[in-house]
């Protein structure tokens, strides 16, 4: 249960070399890892290389939205189209995606170029708001109203549409970001 106090034990140290022949060899031995010190190696390189992707994943993110700040509205939303031109929905039979990505293109870009919240808007809402705005002609409220009812066939109604109407979505598109006549075109946001 306790202790006691015990004098020190004294061993007498005989040095190599002195007194008797003591021959001492040193040689290494090898001590394999434990299961554990093997686990946590495995771990820790493991965690290292997720690391370093999720860096370098979120580097490659904030160049990209670096480089989408410093593009001007015409240009940010031709890349988009091209973008989603890249992703090939279409040919992957996800249509109504396509289309809801397509308005989406032109609703951003309007809303940049314009300042209208044109994605948060019914078609109907967007359509009162842009015939309000004199930044808008008759022909362009028109090309917009048949271009929107034209995707919201696809969206809402399940309609199919040619391969013919698809690219005639896509030019519509396509031209009305290349030709509208933006307020400030050089601002860039």
């Amino acid at each position: 249960k306790g202790w006691f106090h015990t004098p020190p034990i004294r061993l007498p140290l005989i040095k190599p070399g002195y007194g008797k022949n003591v021959e001492i060899t040193v040689s290494p031995k090898k001590i394999p890892l434990s299961p554990a010190t093997i686990l946590t190696g495995i771990a820790t390189a493991i965690l290292s290389i997720i690391l370093l992707l999720l860096i370098v994943k979120l580097i490659k993110k904030i160049m990209r939205y670096r480089r989408l700040r410093q593009m001007t509205h015409r240009e940010r939303a031709l890349f988009e189209l091209q973008e989603l031109l890249t992703r090939k929905l279409l040919e992957k039979q996800r249509i109504k995606d396509f289309y809801i990505e397509l308005t989406f293109v032109v609703r951003r870009f309007i809303e940049r170029a314009y300042g209208i919240r044109a994605p948060e808007q019914t078609t109907e809402e967007f359509l009162i708001s842009i015939s309000n705005n004199p930044s808008f002609t008759k022909s362009t409220t028109d090309l917009l109203k048949k271009f929107l009812e034209a995707a919201d066939l696809v969206k809402f109604a399940a309609y199919l549409p040619k391969p013919e109407d698809t690219e005639q979505m896509i030019r519509t598109a396509e031209n009305y970001i290349k030709m509208a006549d933006i307020p400030q075109e050089d601002s860039k946001r």
